[in-house]
This record gives structure tokens, C-alpha cells and sequence, in this order.
């Protein structure tokens, strides 16, 4: 099916036995001084184990002081990457290293650039603070100290270096014509502002051998002042007489150009364009990274010679056994990325290890191989959506005789609403998932089955699992009881025809998308809140696209609202210029948030020989949350 995927390719002189290339992405399992864990060795072992040819192991530091980052500014380091590339290559994929220079202006106690100019954070943007501009004696310092670390990269068994050269890092500000202001050998053409990473890519063949392979990294048409298209064309021909070996292509990507993945509101393969004018113009191999998800797609960007490998990230957090899967013609056991973005929240917003919605052995992968049930038993769970599925699944395959009732028709729960919104159709990808692996497991599902104490006792279960989500809460505004009045919850499910004007009250993700999803139907829609903004719980990678959406789409908003009454015209608030105004709509559409529907949890306390309550029923959150709650039940039973 995929002749091209998995056809061998070379990097340099390293044969890599297909053209996937795992991406460097940063994990938070390294230890407090950046050595390798015991966690990140299951982490990668299992990603070369799933058959990726290459894996480059996340972005790794010269100098120490990086908590959670691997680090190799010593040989200390070398034992633990040993070991890291001992079990990559003993699980059958070749491993590479992302080594960064440096942060650059994004660096917490000392932001520097290859001129002045304003530091930055990860979540927060521009600090206020300037960054400095390195001098000669400090850049020839970090050349040193690459070089060194090039060659313990070798020692420890790196079959090959990553140079990371993009996303408003280091060396990006320096090739960037809009940051690099420098008069020195440093600043100006673009020969001398690539200069720094050609001394970078020497001083590492000098040290670990000119037959090193090295890649290189480069990031194409971001905001903040990185190369054009035209000027990274130039460049990789540069690179390629510096002696690079690949050049893996990526960029920030539409809407939120500043820093590198998109979510689900961008289509896959995103960057492929780039790549094939780089691949174009040079003879060496190109790859190219942006949402590959699907090896169709990938056997697509192959079969049209826009690149000659491919580099899947988050892809391969989502599931390990995705090349393996694809090799074998396995396709529809994939379980797909949804392109949420919470692997990159829990990172870079909660400085937790990552974390994956659909995966929830990330990070965890010795500790969740599922074994036999020392006691096969009898297992009822209540709602079909990805809490009570995925609770079926594993319980399922441990040997439990499984049966789950859901009151609706179809399988899924709250996410088939959360995958109704335009951009949001990947989404019921995990929906598809779990009901194929669930229906092959054997357990029993009814559909149409509303759960009650006497009939749940009359079933005679050992264990009882609910998962039955939340319901809407409605705001404490006078009048809303009118019959114009639905939940956003009725409007994705499309079984309400709202009116032509619609007001949707509520600023968070659901009512952004919900108004989103009516202005898209054509109709006139305005949003009100009473924070300050609107989108503030959607994650930190899509926002930024869901706030672009609703302004194309002309969704009208009107933020910092202090709701007045519901009358027959519209709803009065005070608007934040304190005056009163009404907000004229035919339909008025609540999106204030869930509470728990956990009244049956609370009637079956006492009468059930074990009971368990997941998902929103417990606490109304993130997928990921019932996911990950799902299977901690059912390894637990």
C-alpha cells in the first residue's frame, strides 16, 4: 500500500531501513541536571520499536541549567545517552540528536540574539526585557563547545546530529534579515549571517568525522523576521556545500507563524510546498515535517516527489505502532493524532511531562503494558464516550467480560459535539478508534440503553464504571427562561434551528467555536462574556487560529459584559464602556460551562460490589482527562 514509505533511504552514510523520521520534541522526562531517565528510554524504545526508521532525540543543550532538558555539556552525560541509543537501536531504528545551541532570545536568565532585540517567552510573548547580542569571543564558544558535543553525540552512539536552526532560536536570529543587524562577519549578506551555523556544521565534522551525518533543521517563512522561501533556497545550497547531509524542512505555519505546529485547524502536510522548492534545488535528501498524521498523505508528498523523507512528530506520541501499523496495512488500527495540542500545553504551559489526549501511556510505557486480570469479571459500564470506551477497551483485553450501555443512539459522547465545529472533524478520528478496537475486543454495547439502579442491579455486575459526562449550566439572568433559549450542546448536536441573528452567551473555547460553527451556516452572530477575552481555556497553539476564525467569519464580540435582562428584543447587558445596550437576536445560544452528571455515581454508592465514576461525571475537563481516566480503571479492576 505504501511502496514509497517504506522504501530504505540514506542519510549521509547511515541506510535508514524506511522515510519516516520521528521528530525532536521536547519530552520533560529528562532529569533535573538534563541526564537521560528511565522514562525517556521506555519513551523512545517504544517509538523504535513501532518502526520508525530514524528517531532524533529532543533538543539537547551545551551548558547546563535546563531542568527537564537533556543536556551534554559534559562526558558525565555520555553513560545515560548510551544507554538511550542501546535501546533505540536494540528496538530496530537508527537514533539521531537534536543538538541546540541555544535558546537565544527565548533563554530565561540570560537572553541573547545575534543583535539587540525584545526577549521572549514560550506562552507570554515579548517580556519587555531586551536580549543582547553575542559577542565574536562567545559565539566562537558555542561553535567550541558544538563541535565537543558532536563528538560525544558520536560516542554515545548517535548514528548522526540534528542542528536546530528555526522557530525564533539561536541560530534562526542570526540567518534572519530583521534580527541580525550585526556589521561584523556576522551580520549583513546572507553568507555572513549564515556563517554562524556554517561554523557550527564544520566544527562538528571536524570533531566526529566528516562522514557524520548531520541535518539540518530549517525553519521557512516565519513571522519575527526569518528567511523567505527564497532566501532559505539559497541558503540550503550553502548548507549543502557546508556539508550537510538532509535538510529537514519546517515553519511556523499559517495564522501563528512566530513558533513551529499547528492544531487541527490546519491541513495536514502544510509545510510540503516549502520542501519541494528546497528539494529543487538541492542534491542532497529533504524531509519535511507540518501534521503528517496519515500515511496516505505521506505516501502522497513521496509519490509526487515533493520531498524524499518524512518527518512525523506528534503523530508517533499518538501512537508509537503508526509505521508498523501502516507497513502491514493495518491503516484503520492507527490511532490518529487530533491535532489538540495538549501534548505541547502540558510541556511548555504546565512544565509537566507530556502528555497525549488519545495516548494515554505517553510517558508511562513499562508501567502500561495491559496483563490478564488475576479474576475475570463482570463489567458494566454506563456511557459510551471516550472515558467509558477507552475503560472498555482495556478492561476488555484484560479479560473482563465487558458490557456498555449508552442512552444515545451513537457512540462518543460529548466529543462527537467538540468534532462538530468547523476545523474540528479529526477529532471523531478517536471516536472511530475506540469503537473499532471496543467492537473487536467483544465487549457488548447497547445503544439506546438508559442506565437506572434497578435495572444496573437487575444486571448483577462485579464492577460498575460510570462515565456519564456533564450537563450545560445555565447563567442566572433574568428571562432566560424564554423559548428562544438553547444550549450550545443543542446547536452542535443540530437539533435546533436557530434563528437568523443569533447571540451566543459564554467566552470560553465552546462558545467561540459554537458562534463559529452559526456564522459559518451563514447566519449573524455575536458573542458576549464577562471576562475580558474571549477563548481563554483553549489551548495555548490554538487560540491564536480560533480567534483568527471568528474574525473572518465575522462573528461580532463583546467581551466584559455584565448581563442585564433577557427581554423579547434581545439580551440588555452593560458593555465595557458602562453603557446599556441590547443585543438583538432571534435565538439566544448558552455556552456557560458543564457541571457533573453524577447522580446515578451517587444512587448505585452501597448497592454494587465496586463502583467507579470517570470522565466529566467526576469533573467536567479535558479529553485527555477521560482518556487517561478510562484506562487507569480498567488496568485497575
Amino acid at each position: 500500500m505504501f511502496d514509497r514509505l517504506f522504501q530504505p533511504v540514506m542519510i549521509g552514510k547511515v541506510p535508514l531501513k524506511n522515510k519516516i523520521f520521528m521528530a525532536p520534541m521536547a519530552t520533560w522526562m529528562p532529569s533535573g541536571d538534563g541526564s537521560v531517565t528511565e522514562s525517556l528510554i521506555d519513551y523512545y524504545a517504544e517509538r523504535a520499536a513501532g518502526g520508525a526508521a530514524a528517531l532524533v532525540v529532543e533538543a539537547t543543550y551545551l551548558t547546563t541549567g535546563k531542568p527537564k532538558r537533556l543536556c551534554m555539556a559534559n562526558d558525565s552525560y555520555v553513560p545515560g545517552l548510551k544507554r538511550l541509543t542501546g535501546a533505540i537501536h536494540e528496538a530496530g531504528s537508527k537514533a539521531f540528536i537534536q543538538i541546540h545551541p541555544g535558546k537565544g532570545r527565548y533563554d530565561e536568565t540570560d537572553p541573547v540574539s545575534a543583535s539587540e532585540v525584545l526577549s521572549r517567552t514560550y506562552t507570554s510573548g515579548p517580556t519587555g526585557a531586551k536580549a543582547r547580542p553575542l559577542k565574536v569571543e562567545e559565539i566562537e564558544k558555542i561553535v567550541a563547545d558544538f563541535g565537543a558535543a558532536a563528538l560525544r553525540a558520536k560516542r554515545a552512539g548517535f548514528d548522526g546530529i540534528e542542528l536546530h536552526a528555526g522557530h525564533g532560536y539561536l541560530i534562526g536570529d542570526f540567518m534572519s534579515p530583521a534580527i541580525n543587524k550585526r556589521t561584523d562577519k556576522y551580520g549583513g549578506s546572507l553568507e555572513k549571517r549564515a556563517r554562524f551555523a556554517v561554523e557550527l556544521i564544520k566544527a562538528a565534522k571536524r570533531e566526529a568525522g566528516e562522514d557524520y551525518a548531520f541535518v539540518f533543521r530549517l525553519s521557512v517563512d516565519e513571522v519575527g523576521g526569518s528567511l523567505s522561501l527564497d532566501e532559505s533556497v539559497v541558503l540550503s545550497k550553502l548548507l549543502e556545500k557546508a556539508g550537510v547531509d538532509a535538510i529537514d524542512v519546517d515553519s511556523g505555519g499559517p495564522e501563528s507563524k512566530e513558533w513551529v505546529s499547528a492544531p487541527y485547524y490546519v491541513a495536514p502536510g502544510y509545510n510540503v510546498h516549502y520542501a519541494h522548492r528546497i528539494k529543487k534545488s538541492v542534491g542532497i535528501p529533504v524531509s519535511v515535517a507540518g501534521r503528517i498524521n496519515d500515511p496516505y498523505v505521506a505516501e502522497d508528498i513521496l509519490e509526487k516527489n515533493k520531498a524524499d523523507f518524512i518527518t512525523i512528530g506528534r503523530a508517533l506520541i499518538a501512537d508509537p505502532e503508526f509505521p508498523n501499523k501502516a507497513a502491514a496495512g493495518r491503516v484503520n488500527e492507527i490511532r490518529k493524532c487530533i491535532g489538540c495540542m495538549q501534548c505541547y500545553e502540558s510541556v511548555l504551559v504546565h512544565d509537566i511531562p507530556v502528555r497525549c489526549s488519545v495516548n494515554p501511556d505517553v510517558g508511562r510505557e513499562r508501567e502500561a503494558i495491559i496483563s490478564p486480570a488475576s479474576r475475570p469479571k463482570k463489567v458494566l459500564i454506563i456511557g459510551g464516550g471516550p472515558g467509558g470506551l477507552e475503560a472498555a477497551r482495556v478492561a476488555s483485553l484484560r479479560g473482563h467480560k465487558v458490557t456498555l450501555w449508552e442512552k444515545s443512539g451513537r457512540l462518543g459522547g460529548q466529543l462527537n459535539l467538540a468534532a462538530a465545529p468547523p476545523g474540528k472533524q479529526e477529532l471523531s478520528n478517536l471516536i472511530k478508534y475506540l469503537e473499532e478496537r471496543v467492537r473487536e475486543s467483544g465487549v457488548t454495547i447497547k445503544l439506546g440503553t438508559e442506565a437506572r439502579p434497578p435495572s444496573i442491579l437487575r444486571f448483577k455486575p462485579d464492577v460498575v464504571i460510570v462515565a456519564t459526562g456533564s450537563t450545560p449550566i445555565l447563567p442566572d439572568i433574568p428571562g432566560l427562561s424564554a423559548d428562544n433559549v438553547v444550549t450550545a450542546h443543542r446547536v452542535l448536536a443540530d437539533s435546533v434551528n436557530a434563528g437568523q441573528r443569533v447571540l451566543v452567551i459564554g467566552g470560553g473555547e465552546v462558545g467561540c467555536e459554537t458562534a463559529d460553527y452559526l456564522a459559518c451556516q451563514g447566519r449573524q452572530v455575536s458573542l458576549t462574556c464577562r471576562s475580558d477575552a474571549v477563548a481563554l481555556d483553549a489551548a495555548m497553539r490554538v487560540r491564536p487560529f480560533l480567534l483568527a476564525k471568528l474574525k473572518r467569519d465575522g462573528v461580532q464580540v463583546f467581551s466584559k459584559a455584565i448581563y442585564q435582562e433577557l427581554t423579547d428584543e434581545g439580551l440588555d447587558i452593560i458593555d465595557r464602556d458602562g453603557k446599556r445596550v441590547t443585543l438583538e437576536a432571534d435565538t439566544i445560544v448558552c455556552a456557560c460551562g458543564t457541571e457533573p452528571d453524577d447522580r446515578l455515581y451517587r444512587d448505585l454508592q452501597g448497592k454494587v460490589p465496586e463502583l467507579y465514576s470517570i470522565g466529566d461525571c467526576v469533573q467536567p475537563r479535558l479529553i485527555m482527562n477521560a482518556v487517561e481516566e478510562g484506562e487507569a480503571v480498567g488496568q485497575k479492576i
